[in-house]
Parts: C-alpha cells; sequence; structure tokens
C-alpha cells in the first residue's frame, strides 16, 4: 500500500486512485461521462474492465494479471480508465495497435492469439453484468481485426467488417501480390 502512496500518475498527482475515484462518484452521482457507451455496465464491471485495458496497454497482452504487483494493478487501473474517457475510438486505437505489433513477430489467425490475456479475461466473462462490454468488444475486434464470419469471437459468431491479404484474395479472386 505505501507503494502505491509514491506512485507518480502522468499527470503528476500523487493518488493513482483519483481516476478511479472519479468514477465511482460519477456512477454514485448518476453520472456517467467515462465510457458513456457503455451506460447499463455495473461499476465493478467497469473498473475491471479498465484496469484490463490498463494492464494490455502498459504491459502488453501476454501479461497475466495475477503476476502484477498491487503497484502495477493500480497504475493499469489508471491507464485503463484515461483509454475510457477517450471513448470507442480509443480502445480501437489500442485493440487496434496490439494486433499491429504482435503480427509484425508473430502470424494469428484468430483474435485469442494476438489479444492473449485480455482475450481470455473478456472470454471468461459470461455474466450478464458483461454482456454490454462483451458486445462492445466484438464489434471492435470485427472492425480491427481480419476474423472470419465463420469464427467465434468472445463466444458469438463474428460479423467479418475487414480482410487479411489472404482473405481479400479468396474473396475477390485477385491475386495476394496484387492486393499488398
Amino acid at each position: 500500500i505505501n507503494e502505491i502512496d509514491d506512485f507518480e500518475t502522468p499527470e503528476g498527482s500523487n493518488n493513482p486512485n483519483s481516476a478511479l475515484s472519479e468514477l465511482v462518484w460519477q456512477v454514485v452521482s448518476g453520472h456517467r461521462s467515462p465510457a458513456t457507451f457503455l451506460e447499463q455496465t455495473p461499476l465493478y464491471a467497469l473498473c475491471e474492465f479498465s484496469e484490463r485495458l490498463g494492464s494490455m496497454a502498459l504491459f502488453g497482452p501476454h501479461q497475466k494479471w495475477k503476476q502484477l504487483s498491487d503497484v502495477d494493478k493500480a497504475k493499469a487501473g489508471h491507464v485503463g480508465i484515461d483509454v475510457l474517457r477517450n471513448g470507442k475510438q480509443a480502445i480501437k486505437e489500442l485493440l487496434g495497435d496490439t494486433f499491429i505489433k504482435f503480427t509484425a513477430v508473430h502470424n494469428p489467425h484468430r483474435p485469442q492469439g494476438a489479444l492473449d490475456q485480455f482475450y481470455k479475461w473478456a472470454y471468461e466473462k459470461s455474466s450478464d453484468d458483461f454482456e454490454e462490454i462483451l458486445t462492445f468488444l466484438r464489434e471492435v475486434i470485427s472492425e480491427v481485426l481480419p476474423v472470419g464470419s465463420e469464427q467465434i469471437v468472445l463466444g458469438k459468431p463474428a460479423v467479418r467488417k475487414i480482410h487479411s491479404i489472404r482473405t481479400a484474395s479468396k474473396a475477390s479472386g485477385i491475386h495476394p501480390k496484387t492486393l499488398r
């Protein structure tokens, strides 16, 4: 706990919980300015979602939550709330950037490979309290990752919105080298 008190937030505040405190206050007082697109999501689910977003942003998609220190978890929560504050586009960019960094080294055929621990966390959230988050994530994953219409994304069939070079070639009949 003492380590958390010494943690400096990016804005220069000494309280890493200030963003979380602000979120709690907004929810309790009836205002949902961060993540207004998740209006029906309970507070605990929003906090957990923000922590996992922040973990992926700070430590990458392969970092296991249980291996983080309390200070790192506090930092992740703070960063995740900032991502939520910046709205849908910020989350799309985070997921898209994560996918691009991963595919530079690996060649995944599924979002599970690129988003790893974040995807596993989301997949395990079967409670109705997380349904709004999962629906949003399915949409974002379909918009930023090349998923096939026959693929299952977070427990439901994907809707293809973008193609990889290979699938675009198959769909259009154009040679892959021409599409590059």
